[in-house]
């Protein structure tokens, strides 16, 4: 993430510059742009690929900032997200050793401490660890060297064991994720403009109501969540249902501010309230109350603004943005 906006840093996949500047954007927005830290050092996906047939799996994490200008950058550390890229044929490899893909990145890259550390070399040598797990015998066997340099390895057994449980419905949250992508594709533009701008606009021709045809998924669901249990369950929430739901908002949210339509700025404010009961999350609370600041809702605004900050000191998130200057007066 630089000063202006998400930039593709080192690209060692086959994507061009602007299908790997479309994947940043669209997977880090959907990742919250690095403002929940419990989305750090962990693994997101898979994701489909903008466009694409290949798949992609998320690690954000952050390194000390050695050059930017913004003083919350300089504070709290530069905001990273490495993409790993794979073909579908080699998905039930990597699903298979997802936990151990995790754990690898976490040794590597939590040492890194400043952004001048984040090399290509250390990128390539992270590329050929995992790759030598995808490799590895349909992913049955680990290989000698990762597991000599690996910690605690009966733990990973563990965690690798409790992952196959999850396999399958990865799979199938997939296939969701690939047709949201696919709406997302066929109703924004992709422009050259500063996502804080608004990277993207609506198509006409596609409506908000195209996104709520695919709420009805969400439901077989249920069954599958009832045999897990907190993080994990609380993981796939998020996938699933969280992430459906503050996509309709903000297709609401862009049409509206085309428009100026109350109801179009009071549906957004619906679906971003539903995905807050999911996953109480700050930047919804003050998403929901800048729209009601700009209906005039006063008191309504201050009230979400209030508890979005509330959840930031909670957190220890960053809290120098004013309020005045996102907000105004309220």
């Amino acid at each position: 993430m630089a000063d202006t906006g998400p930039i593709t840093e080192i690209n060692l996949s086959k994507l061009d510059d602007t299908s790997s500047m479309k994947l940043s954007i669209s997977l880090m927005t959907a990742l919250g742009l690095g403002e929940s830290q419990n989305q750090l050092n962990q693994l997101h996906g898979p994701f489909p690929v903008p466009s694409r047939k290949e798949l992609a799996i998320a690690y954000p994490f952050t390194v000390q900032s050695s050059n930017s200008t913004d003083p919350r950058i300089q504070e709290y550390g530069r905001y990273c997200t490495l993409f790993l890229l794979f073909l579908l044929d080699t998905k039930s490899r990597v699903l298979a050793n997802y936990n151990l893909i995790e754990r690898i990145l976490i040794r590597d890259i939590t040492a890194i401490s400043s952004q001048d550390n984040l090399t290509l070399d250390l990128i390539k040598t992270i590329y050929k660890n995992i790759e030598s797990i995808i490799s590895s015998a349909e992913g049955k066997s680990t290989p000698a060297a990762i597991k000599q340099s690996t910690t605690d390895l009966e733990r990973i057994q563990i965690d690798h064991e409790r992952h196959q449980v999850l396999s399958s419905i990865i799979r199938d949250v997939t296939q969701i994720q690939a047709s949201l992508t696919a709406l997302l594709d066929e109703s924004m533009v992709f422009t050259d403009t500063p996502i804080l701008e608004g990277a993207f606009y609506m198509r006409p021709t596609v409506k908000p109501e195209d996104f709520i045809k695919i709420l009805p998924q969400i439901s077989r669901y249920e069954k599958i969540l009832a045999r897990l249990d907190g993080e994990e369950k609380e993981t796939m929430k998020e996938i699933v249902e969280v992430s459906v739901l503050v996509r309709i908002g903000n297709l609401f949210y862009w049409k509206a501010i085309k428009s100026q339509q109350v109801l179009e700025y009071e549906k957004a404010v619906e679906f971003y309230i539903r995905a807050n009961q999911l996953k109480d999350d700050s930047v919804l609370y003050l998403t929901i109350g800048s729209i009601y600041r700009k209906l005039g809702r006063d008191q309504e605004a201050k009230n979400w603004v209030e508890g979005g900050f509330s959840r930031m000191r909670e957190r220890k998130e960053s809290i120098r943005i004013s309020r005045n200057m996102l907000f105004g007066d309220i």
